[in-house]
């Protein structure tokens, strides 16, 4: 989640994909992707079922800033999807 965490890796962004606090792996629906130059803009929705019951629905938009064909930077904005 944005401004809960800081992680610098492949390794340590890999450890939130499934993290301790839900069950199993989310689900990602990429709804839009938009690419100019080394900027690549990916929009849609994640859900994912909390350990104890429940679910969490969110809306996001990814920015990520590429050099020599890696990830260099990754901005992400996360919110609560009540659609």
């Amino acid at each position: 989640m944005p401004g809960a965490f800081h992680h610098v890796g492949k390794e340590a962004f890999e450890s939130e994909i499934e993290n301790p606090a839900f069950e199993g792996r989310p689900s990602i629906a990429v709804a839009r992707i938009i690419e100019e130059g080394d900027t690549v803009v990916a929009q849609g929705t994640v859900l994912t079922r909390k350990r104890g019951g429940g679910e969490m629905r969110l809306a996001f938009c990814d920015v990520f800033e590429l050099r020599h064909g890696k990830i260099r930077k990754l901005t992400s904005y996360l919110m609560p999807d009540f659609a």
